[in-house]
């Protein structure tokens, strides 16, 4: 799925785009606002696999307490 580094796991933009259904400027977004922490190789970033999963989870944390305010 990712390229793996030190046990840990990482996901080009491309990969992350598919995941969260969204376009590469909002990757850029994440990645630049410090959200999603990146490493250049070459001429991509690799994103952190696990800091994918942690934002999905809040952002699914915070649709359910939307919803539950919002009956």
């Amino acid at each position: 799925m990712g390229t793996q580094y030190n046990e840990e796991v990482f996901l080009t933009t491309r990969q992350v785009m598919e995941i969260l259904n969204c376009s590469r400027q909002y990757v850029s977004k994440l990645r630049n606002k410090g959200v999603l922490s990146s490493y250049r190789r070459g001429n991509e970033y690799l994103l952190s696999a696990k800091e994918v999963e942690a934002l999905i989870s809040r952002k699914k944390t915070i649709i359910k307490l939307t919803s539950a305010r919002n009956p």
